[in-house]
């Protein structure tokens, strides 16, 4: 009985460490997505100020 619980509980922490590290890595991936987005606004900000400029 013992084993099999022990066995559970493995597999319940392995399932565990996984989704926490999908997490972080999702995290990580909508913070660079917000960078590109504010990266390409600026360049078109920049873009439009130097074709009015001329």
């Amino acid at each position: 009985m013992d084993d099999k619980k022990q066995q559970i509980q493995k597999k319940v922490q392995k399932k565990y460490r996984e989704i926490k590290q999908q997490r972080k890595e999702d995290e990580k991936n909508s913070k660079e997505e917000v960078f590109i987005v504010v990266a390409i606004v600026v360049l078109f900000i920049l873009m439009n100020a130097f074709f009015k400029a001329f």
